[in-house]
């Protein structure tokens, strides 16, 4: 069975490695991960604001349905 969750993204600059998401004000942005029974995690959507943002797209998340 495969589940949905909303995550959020930090922005990240390491050594030799980041990834920037957001706008001018903010640093991250949630996004949908869909994981299935093996552990594999895919994310299926992002850019969302915030997490009600996320979650008003993907009710699922939230219900558990």
């Amino acid at each position: 069975m495969k589940s949905r969750y909303i995550l959020r993204l930090d922005s990240f600059e390491g050594r030799d490695t980041f990834l920037r998401c957001g706008s001018d004000d903010d640093e991250f942005l949630y996004c949908i991960v869909l994981l299935d029974d093996s552990g594999k995690a895919e994310v299926v959507d992002s850019g969302y604001r915030s997490f009600e943002e996320a979650a008003a797209a993907w009710p699922e998340c939230v219900t558990g349905s």
